[in-house]
């Protein structure tokens, strides 16, 4: 699963937002994005004056728009006019990452409430590969083990969230049956004598995980 995460800051109308534009990008230097209204349109009506080297987005009115930009420096400042404070944002960015709107600055203006955002996003990201690495890189030297409990709950839960998304939940409870012959399963009773124990430390974050936490202590892991 490939995601990203981003930070928003709504902020009270009327005010003008200027963003630095890359000297160089392998792409668009800005966009409105899917389902917004048009660049042209937005140039047109005044609400966005652009060049090679800036951009500027006039958020006055209710007036639903949305458009990413390309960054050298993240740079995003924010005028609310003479005698008003002023925002200013610069975050780390690297143009060569791919990022979930294609852009990794945006500025959003809401319809009817008197708000408009500025947002940084954050490069995509594979999730959940650690795991599988670490599995691969250490099978010959290192035993794994998970509580019965686990491959229980997996069995349980995931077929009906994979047919949810049109995932064929046989496939991977094949692989799941399979990693239980790397990952081991730790029958309930081996760790039922540190059940006490593992609640005791556990049990103001998740008493549920117990048996993970006594998987741990019962094959004597440093936890």
């Amino acid at each position: 699963m490939r995601c990203g995460i981003w930070d928003v800051l709504m902020l009270l109308r009327p005010a003008r937002v200027h963003v630095p534009l890359p000297a160089h990008t392998s792409g668009a230097a800005l966009a409105a994005l899917p389902g917004e209204k048009p660049l042209a349109d937005l140039r047109s009506q005044g609400t966005l004056q652009d060049s090679v080297t800036e951009a500027l987005v006039h958020c006055t009115q209710g007036d639903e728009f949305k458009c990413g930009f390309a960054s050298a420096e993240g740079l995003m400042e924010v005028d609310f006019g003479l005698g008003m404070p002023r925002y200013t944002r610069r975050s780390a960015i690297d143009m060569r990452l791919p990022y979930a709107h294609g852009l990794p600055l945006a500025v959003f203006n809401a319809p009817v409430l008197y708000y408009f955002e500025v947002e940084t996003h954050s490069p995509l990201r594979t999730l959940g590969t650690r795991v599988r690495e670490l599995i691969l890189v250490s099978i010959t030297t290192v035993k794994f083990f998970a509580p019965d409990v686990a491959y229980a709950d997996a069995r349980k839960h995931l077929p009906p969230l994979l047919i949810k998304r049109g995932v064929d939940a046989s496939a991977v409870l094949v692989v799941l049956e399979r990693l239980e012959t790397i990952v081991q399963s730790m029958d309930a009773e081996l760790c039922q004598g540190m059940r006490r124990q593992a609640l005791q430390r556990i049990a103001l974050r998740d008493a549920d995980d117990w048996p993970v936490l006594a998987c741990a202590m019962a094959l004597g892991c440093p936890v």
